[in-house]
């Protein structure tokens, strides 16, 4: 079997992240999978145009359906579901829906989501037991199959060298701020302060969600020691940089749809860099202190800071955690271990 992932009208936008590109082959059959996505919920809606929804016309996608004449539909959105299953009906073909985690609360409370509809679904794929769960609660009679998020994509942090070395002197981290919070300022900048007075060096690049954060920040470094190591970036130019830790207060403001950020967490945890970050609900499975990350509960106490100069001034320590990071990758979330049950969960759906 020969299962091609074909991005429907997102191909200009995707191809920084192009997360679901499978090629697959068996006994010579061919055999082809249309995804239909939305690219305002995959790269940060600052680099996609908008408004997108003409590209979503039942029109359209049928008219794409056609030309690429597939095996499968795949919906990736719930607000395409509707169009995709009408085509779907009408072309004869079997649709499989994901569920993400980052769906919408809506979606989890919408007992009839698939009412007059679960006939035209042979499956719902989704990331964790407790989302297979919940599904099951709405739809018991429907096949609902764990397929872990995968990410292929340096679009946020490049790819960590084989053999990083533990004499490096010189770290860059970005930190994510979402809104003002001077405790939280305090204590990243206190952390710099510490270990300068060691022989490392560590630059933070604050990555700004608004201009008032920018100005206090300027404010905040005018005239110390330590500023000429705070550099200030607009969220526009994040993903041109190359970090080797990202520390993050969230995603307050909503700035990144949630699973923008989601992607950039993950990003993090693939490339084996640093990431240090608050607890987030449902994402217990993949930011696990200690293994994929450092969880901290309370960003306005100290540890943040002790943590920092730990890590900084025992780069093995780091080095250690950035392993396990991307080893946690590889087993749960690449394509080598996911791509094998998808391929078998389509096979299903094909017989």
């Amino acid at each position: 079997m020969k299962i091609l992932h074909y991005f429907y009208n997102t191909r200009l936008f995707l191809k920084e992240c192009p997360f679901y590109n499978y090629y697959f082959k068996t006994e010579g059959i061919d055999s082809v999978i249309c995804d239909f996505l939305d690219p305002g919920e995959t790269v940060p809606s600052i680099y996609v145009p908008s408004p997108l929804n003409t590209v979503y016309s039942e029109e359209a996608m049928k008219e794409q359906v056609l030309k690429e004449n597939p095996d499968i539909l795949h919906c990736h959105h719930d607000r395409l579901l509707d169009n995709v299953l009408s085509i779907g009906k009408q072309c004869h073909l079997p649709v499989v829906f994901s569920v993400y985690r980052y769906a919408p609360k809506s979606f989890f409370t919408s007992k009839d989501l698939f009412s007059n509809k679960g006939n035209q679904v042979a499956a719902i794929f989704v990331p964790n037991s407790k989302t297979k769960q919940t599904v099951h609660d709405l739809s018991p009679e429907y096949p609902v199959q764990i397929l872990k998020e995968s990410l292929e994509s340096h679009y946020f942090f490049k790819e960590q060298p084989s053999t990083p070395s533990t004499e490096k002197k010189i770290f860059n981290f970005a930190v994510l701020i979402s809104e003002l919070d001077e405790k939280y300022i305090e204590t990243i900048h206190h952390s710099l302060e510490k270990i300068l007075i060691t022989n490392h060096v560590l630059s933070l690049s604050w990555v700004c969600f608004d201009s008032k954060i920018k100005k206090y920040l300027q404010k905040h470094i005018l005239g110390k020691t330590y500023a000429r190591y705070v550099s200030i970036t607009d969220l526009t130019d994040f993903p041109l940089l190359n970090y080797d830790g990202l520390i993050t207060d969230g995603n307050k403001n909503k700035m990144y749809s949630p699973s923008q950020y989601f992607f950039l967490l993950m990003s993090v945890i693939k490339e084996g860099k640093l990431l240090i970050t608050e607890p987030i609900p449902d994402l217990e499975d993949i930011l696990v202190d200690g293994e994929t990350c450092l969880v901290v509960e309370d960003y306005h106490s100290t540890k943040v800071s002790h943590l920092i100069h730990f890590l900084i001034s025992f780069p093995e320590e780091m080095l250690n955690l950035s392993r396990k990071a991307s080893h946690h990758y590889q087993e749960n979330h690449s394509f080598k271990s996911m791509g094998p049950r998808l391929r078998e969960a389509y096979s299903k759906i094909l017989m």
